[in-house]
């Protein structure tokens, strides 16, 4: 039998060979299922995106599917964050206080980044608060952008779900 190489998950979504066999590896971010059927979304951190792998009940023990729990996955809040998250999540955190839906906040104080200039601090800065924005469960409420060098917040109306009725 051949070594499969292990494949990372950004990878992995960009392929087009259906029916490949491949080795991933990662934690488990959530795990549900019916009485035939498991899925689980499985994460490596090469991309925000899961791959999600469908478990036939028939091949497999429920007991050790059983052990695949969400508090087994080391929790991400404890990892040291780069200097340009630190500052996005204080400066979302504050922007949030104060801000109304229109208005538009430029930021100052970013943190130095080595060797970039300005317009790579800026996209930095930008990413870094789009990021934290995801995280915060706020991207339909704010976005960050850029112009020239200078970045941006601005607070957008979060639109609300519709929703339905059946009569």
């Amino acid at each position: 039998m051949e070594k499969i190489s292990r494949t990372k998950i950004v990878d992995l979504l960009k392929c087009r060979d259906f029916g490949a066999m491949v080795n991933v590896k990662g934690w488990v971010r959530t795990r549900r299922g019916s009485k035939q059927v498991n899925f689980i979304a499985l994460n490596d951190g090469s991309t925000i995106n899961n791959v999600q792998i469908v478990v036939d009940l028939a091949n497999f023990d429920e007991e050790m599917l059983k052990q695949i729990a969400r508090e087994d996955v080391p929790d991400s809040r404890t990892e040291a964050k780069s200097p340009l998250r630190v500052f996005a999540r204080a400066t979302l955190t504050e922007f949030f206080e104060s801000a109304e839906v229109g208005d538009v906040y430029e930021v100052d104080g970013i943190p130095e980044v080595d060797g970039a200039d300005a317009l790579r601090i800026a996209d930095k800065a930008v990413n870094a608060l789009r990021t934290e924005l995801y995280h915060f469960g706020r991207r339909d409420d704010a976005k960050a952008f850029r112009r020239r060098d200078r970045v941006f917040i601005e607070r957008v109306k979060k639109l609300e779900p519709i929703r339905i009725v059946r009569s």
